[in-house]
């Protein structure tokens, strides 16, 4: 999650957030979530998660079965 960005005056190591993974993955989710098929399929497995992401329209589609 941290990146080396070199060192400073005192010879510690300049570390900075790497959030580009995290980023990758809303787009990803965001992704899925316009993609209709993808949903459907997420909603019969009942997978509302993709790793810790939560894909929203899943979760909105099974409480509206569970409403039913």
């Amino acid at each position: 999650m941290y990146l080396h960005g070199g060192y400073d005056e005192n010879g510690d190591v300049i570390a900075f957030e790497n959030l580009r993974p995290y980023a990758d993955m809303e787009d990803a989710i965001r992704a899925i979530e316009a993609n209709e098929t993808a949903v459907s399929i997420l909603v019969a497995q009942r997978r509302t998660k993709i790793g810790d992401h939560e894909v929203k329209a899943v979760v909105r589609e099974l409480k509206d079965r569970d409403r039913d």
